[in-house]
């Protein structure tokens, strides 16, 4: 089963930003480049998602190296080719840890291999802070060693010191005793010197992988000092809490929240811690022996260790359970309710016009007319002789046919009487 990464959600610049967060083998190389990706929105995982599976981590690193390789036009040249192939052959290697042998001269100096060219080919610095400070003894005979040969002039010390006074090398014993004093007194892989030469050397808004104790984690600058990126899964609910001051070799640095302002409160996670360390308080002095007052002093902090201890993993099973449970009810969901077809509409090169309802017509009613209009008549004295005849015609229709036929033999009678030189009275 492919392990699966809890997403918190970060804010980064002005935005949200779903970082990678891890509770077991510590932080890892994949997950610390992975969070270096999303901070720089190179890479990004779903808007709000809960978290992200192993292969879907290996899956977003390799489309963006093919895309970056693509776009940078270096997909002929020999020496990108090798360093991605040897990249896209290692990303699945890169959850369990990286052999890193760094050197001592700078925070960017380390012995070059596969690892070393996986960061480059990201445009990532891998930097730690394992380095002797120039006033201590030892300096000029560290500086020039890797951790391979500084472990290796301890053991060749110890096999010379056990011969004979007068057959030992020297400079053999005076190398191993020089390591020896510089692996003694920088026990936790960090310098004050080195955190020094980090804030230094670093730019402000650079992100960087931070090396130490064989454990890789997410380093930046902010205004002159340096923050290491909290990804224990721990602070996955405390949202005001995301980076980690890096001012001490010790641990006691400061938690601080996505601007890099120290939260006004912790919240749950604040309680959590408290009531834990709060569980065994120390038992009032007794007259005891010395030793037995450390025992008692120390059981009492194992007892607070394991009570927080299972305070977080209570807290992450019940995450875990609603997780799975938000899981299975969308997918139920899914199931239940299919999604319905979308209709891509028909792109218009011009503009579609607003609807507008056509008028209504009255329905046409046929009413009576009580006084029809009769036509004007003009002034018989600016007519014309034909324009009154035709007035006089309209005024005076058409007699019927008979009428006509009966006045037409009076006509001829009164025509014939007048040949005929009769007068008619």
């Amino acid at each position: 089963m492919a392990a699966i990464y809890p997403i918190k959600w970060v804010l980064y610049k002005g935005y949200d930003v779903g970082i990678v967060t891890q509770n077991e083998n510590g932080p890892c190389p994949l997950i610390a480049i992975c969070n270096i990706l999303f901070l720089r929105r190179h890479i990004a995982v779903e808007p709000g998602a809960a978290d992200v599976t192993y292969d879907e981590l290996v899956e977003k690193v390799r489309a963006y190296v093919l895309d970056m390789v693509k776009r940078r036009g270096e997909e002929e040249d020999p020496n990108t080719q090798y360093a991605m192939n040897e990249t896209l052959n290692l990303l699945p290697s890169l959850v369990a840890g990286m052999d890193i042998n760094v050197k001592f001269g700078s925070i960017t100096d380390c012995e070059l291999g596969a690892g070393v060219c996986c960061f480059d080919l990201f445009g990532i610095k891998l930097v730690h802070g394992w380095l002797p400070s120039p006033d201590a003894s030892y300096y000029s005979a560290v500086k020039g060693m890797s951790y391979n040969t500084l472990v290796e002039a301890v053991i060749n010390k110890n096999d010379e010191v056990q011969k004979p006074e007068g057959d030992r090398d020297a400079g053999v014993v005076a190398a191993g005793a020089a390591a020896e004093e510089f692996m003694n007194e920088s026990g936790g892989q960090l310098t004050y010197h080195g955190l020094f030469e980090l804030t230094q050397k670093m730019e402000d808004d650079d992100l960087c992988v931070f090396f130490r104790n064989n454990h890789f984690s997410t380093l930046t600058k902010q205004h002159g000092k340096l923050y290491a990126l909290l990804t224990d899964v721990g602070y996955q609910d405390v949202r005001n809490v995301v980076w980690e001051t890096l001012v001490e070799i010790e641990g006691d640095n400061t938690l601080v929240d996505g601007c890099f302002q120290k939260p006004r409160d912790l919240g749950r996670q604040q309680r959590v811690f408290t009531a834990a360390h709060h569980v065994a308080p120390e038992a009032p002095p007794q007259p005891s022996p010395s030793h037995a007052g450390a025992s008692s002093s120390a059981a009492n902090q194992e007892a607070a260790d394991a009570a927080l201890a299972a305070a977080l993993h209570q807290e992450e099973q019940d995450r875990a359970a609603r997780r799975q449970a938000r899981q299975q009810q969308q997918q139920q969901q899914q199931q239940q309710q299919a999604p319905p077809p979308q209709t891509v509409p028909v792109a218009s090169a011009y503009p579609a016009a607003p609807y507008q309802q056509p008028p209504q017509q009255r329905p046409q009613q046929a009413y009576p007319q009580r006084h029809p209009q009769q036509p004007q008549q003009p002034q018989a004295g600016n007519m014309h002789p034909q324009e009154r005849l035709m007035a006089q015609y309209a005024r005076h229709p058409q007699q019927p046919q008979q009428q006509r036929q009966a006045k037409k033999p009076a006509k001829e009678e009164k025509k014939k009487k007048k040949d005929d030189g009769c007068s008619v009275q």
